[in-house]
């Protein structure tokens, strides 16, 4: 069975007219297998969460105890 790889994009948009650049400052990067995934700072903590289960749950490696 092969699995394919998906790049989802996520881009915050400012609906009020103001434009803001802020160049977002890294806090994490998780790679597990193919898939790979970039934290930034000001993450909502339950959406971390829920990204780091769903990765949790379609990793395929032996668990070692």
């Amino acid at each position: 069975m092969t699995q394919t790889s998906d790049m989802v994009p996520i881009q915050m948009v400012n609906r009020d007219g103001v434009s803001v650049v802020v160049k977002p400052k890294l806090r994490a990067k998780i790679k597990l297998n193919e898939a790979e995934v970039l934290f930034y700072y000001g993450i909502d903590k339950m959406m971390a969460r829920i990204i780091l289960q769903e990765l949790m749950t379609h990793d395929t490696r032996p668990v070692q105890r």
